[in-house]
């Protein structure tokens, strides 16, 4: 190597190592908080999340209104959660209990637990109530923002205990 060509790497007491560490730190974390949350999208973590599952049911059943990935972000207690994004429905009010009951069962879903939840063996909806089903303005229903799992027993497990609404009077 010939001294005019060539740079010399800084030796590591000429570094500025908070600046570069304090970066990469930074960096870490957030890219350990995008892992976490990919995570618990995928389903390989227990949480309380949205899971990447639920979202291609959402697109199979309700493509309307389904969500989009737009990336990650960190919320206000510091966690990556992921970035989500709807159509923007143009509706003209909330659906009636009686209008998304009759929706489900054209759907091929059936009432469980009387109405807490529907189910076609295959998924199941809760949270679908007025204020999470919209009438556009062309009469369709959106179902913007139900809760769907894989029918499983473990899933109505993990809804009960997440679940504000739900009645514990079994």
């Amino acid at each position: 190597m010939d001294g005019s060509r060539s740079k010399r790497i800084s030796q590591k007491g000429k570094c500025r190592e908070t600046q570069v560490d304090g970066l990469l730190e930074k960096a870490e974390a957030f890219a350990r908080g995008v892992l976490e949350s990919l995570e618990a999208l995928t389903g390989t973590t227990a949480c309380k999340g949205v899971q990447i599952t639920r979202l291609k049911a959402q697109q199979k059943l309700f493509p309307d209104c389904s969500y989009v990935l737009m990336g990650f972000s960190m919320n206000r207690e510091g966690k990556v959660c992921a970035l989500l994004a709807q159509q923007y429905i143009l509706f003209g009010r909330e659906a009636t209990e009686d209008e998304i009951h009759d929706e489900l069962l054209k759907l091929g879903f059936h009432p469980e637990m009387d109405g807490e939840y529907y189910t076609n063996g295959e998924y199941d909806i809760f949270d679908a109530v007025p204020n999470n089903v919209l009438v556009g303005i062309d009469g369709s229903l959106y179902f913007i923002d139900t809760i769907i799992y894989k029918s499983d027993e473990a899933n109505l497990s993990v809804y009960k205990s997440q679940s504000p609404k739900y009645t514990k009077n079994e």
